[in-house]
């Protein structure tokens, strides 16, 4: 029997959402409703993710302002954990809300760099107009 999981977010923001799963490679499609793992049971969708491996669906879905992760762990199928995955995408969808909205307040990026940790350096400019 399949149970769903909903796993809250903190992202509010659909064209920063997409951006990051751009990022990370992950392709998805839009539907409105979802089949999770083996039930015939259909849960509301906004982005639907397959995984090839297993041919299960997993999808993010909005309530009332953020979007929460929907998905069976039973039929998760991925060697990483769904704490990984979701951990990639909140670092990957906050660095696009803070790419667009520095870019928004007239902010340019100096291009990134890594540091010695792996970790993303953003530098950003903006020069005031006398």
């Amino acid at each position: 029997m399949s149970h769903f999981s909903y796993i809250k977010t903190q992202i509010k923001n659909l064209t920063y959402l997409e951006k990051a799963l751009h990022q990370l490679n992950i392709s998805y499609t839009k539907k409105s409703q979802i089949n999770i793992g083996n039930s015939a049971e259909l849960t509301s969708s906004t982005l639907v993710f397959t995984n090839l491996q297993n041919e299960t669906e997993f999808g993010i879905r909005r309530v009332n302002e953020k979007y929460e992760l929907t998905v069976d762990e039973q039929f998760w199928g991925y060697s990483s954990p769904i704490e990984i995955f979701t951990a990639k995408l909140m670092q990957a969808y906050a660095k696009e809300t803070v790419l667009g909205e520095s870019k928004k307040q007239g902010f340019q990026l100096i291009p990134e760099s890594k540091t010695t940790n792996s970790s993303d350096t953003l530098v950003f400019e903006r020069w005031k107009e006398n």
